[in-house]
This record gives C-alpha cells, sequence and structure tokens, in this order.
C-alpha cells in the first residue's frame, strides 16, 4: 500500500533556494528529525 503517490526525486528544494536563498535545511539523523529554517528578511 502506497501512503504516497510519490516516484523519483522532486524538485521543491531546489525551487525554494532559487527563489529565497536565505533558508537552512537541517538534518538530524540522532533525532530522525528533518528541519527547515525560513529567516525573515530584516526591517529597515
Amino acid at each position: 500500500m502506497d501512503l504516497l503517490n510519490y516516484k523519483g526525486i522532486g524538485s521543491g528544494i531546489v525551487r525554494c533556494l532559487q527563489i529565497y536563498p536565505d533558508i537552512d535545511f537541517i538534518n538530524d539523523k540522532e533525532a530522525e528529525e528533518f528541519k527547515v529554517i525560513i529567516k525573515k528578511p530584516k526591517l529597515i
């Protein structure tokens, strides 16, 4: 049984970085977590 109809490698992360490059991706294998930190632009 397939829960997600997913095949191959997606392009979402690459597209996000092209639009807004100030994003951090953290793959924490010990905690079994994948974190995405999107930084807000500094206000002047």
